[in-house]
């Protein structure tokens, strides 16, 4: 009599169909339905090395090196990691998660934080914590999928005769809409964006779409005109060498092309207060900030007036104190 597998129902040489040691079905057709037993249980038929798992098989049994494999080329809650130029750095976070762990080791503390989702929508999340100058954690109240746009504005950049622009883009809407579709052409995807209405005052769009690495359209619940403030935090281009040259982004006019500060202002606000009068002197009108509490937690004020080209007022419902970022 031959078996196949022990335990599996076979055909033996004697027209009988047996399991284990129990007779099914007789040779005369008599059937045994109390030693019939049927598992639910997977049953496994081979092994597999396939580090890709591409089968999906619940009957084939992967091996040590294929989970290793499969682990190693597909990540986990971590994301898969994301790609760093000076002064900016993207994460991408291919797993959905309530937590993002991101490592983007701009030895800054205080960055700007852009979020957006895998619809190339902006996500709010529900807290961002600084933890310390090469790492944050940001949570969210459901888990999410998508990018993360990490920036500490722009390298200094080298003054001379007629200094090119780059990493920065103010868009003006000077008619009330309620979506702006705007073309900033910065060759990068996912930017920091800083929405102003007509009275220079912060506003919250309702989504930014982020359409592709020259444009996005903000979307807001009612009409508005105003400016968006968009950045990615490049270095500041070089002038070419010269006397009296105006200055790359990031630079300050010079001779000899001389070097110049950089284009972000860190304001330290020590005592609780309503509000914050930051002076940043950046020569820029339509900046971007925001706020982190004593805890070096992302929070929101009540609103952000941007007074001059060298000042904004950052109003609090209640006193706080912590720190300000202004990028151009």
């Amino acid at each position: 009599m031959a078996k196949f597998r022990q335990g599996d129902l076979v055909l033996t040489q004697t027209q009988k169909i047996i399991q284990g040691s129990d007779t099914i079905l007789s040779s005369d057709g008599t059937a045994n339905l109390n030693a019939l037993a049927i598992s639910n249980d997977p049953i496994i038929t081979s092994i597999t090395t396939d580090g890709d798992l591409t089968s999906n098989s619940d009957n084939k049994l992967a091996t040590e090196k294929a989970i290793r494999t499969y682990v190693a080329n597909h990540g986990g809650t971590g994301g898969t990691g994301g790609s760093a130029t000076a002064g900016y750095y993207i994460h991408t976070q291919s797993t959905p998660a309530s937590t993002w762990n991101v490592e983007h080791n701009l030895d800054e503390q205080f960055v700007n934080v852009e979020v957006v989702g895998t619809d190339n929508k902006s996500v709010v999340p529900s807290e961002i914590n600084f933890t310390d100058s090469t790492s944050l954690q940001i949570e969210f109240s459901y888990n999410v999928a998508g990018y993360a746009s990490i920036v500490i504005g722009g390298a200094a950049g080298t003054s001379g005769t007629s200094g090119t622009s780059g990493g920065g883009y103010v868009y003006t809407q000077s008619v009330d809409s309620t979506s702006w579709v705007i073309v900033h052409n910065l060759g990068q995807q996912y930017v920091n964006v800083e929405t102003i209405d007509s009275n220079d005052i912060s506003i919250d769009p309702e989504e930014i779409i982020f359409t592709d690495s020259t444009s996005l359209i903000i979307n807001f619940a009612t009409s508005e005109s105003g400016h968006a403030s968009i950045s990615i935090g490049y270095p500041g281009a070089a002038g070419s060498s010269g006397t009296s040259g105006t200055s790359g982004v990031g630079g300050t006019s010079g001779t000899s092309g001389t070097s110049s500060s950089g284009n972000r202002y860190l304001h330290n606000q020590t005592s609780d207060s309503t509000s914050w009068n930051v002076v940043h002197n950046l020569g820029e009108k339509y900046v971007v900030v925001q706020v982190y509490d004593e805890n070096d937690y992302f929070i929101l004020p009540q609103d952000i007036h941007l007074d001059s080209t060298s000042e904004v007022t950052i109003t609090f419902v209640e006193n706080q104190k912590g720190s300000a970022i202004v990028l151009t």
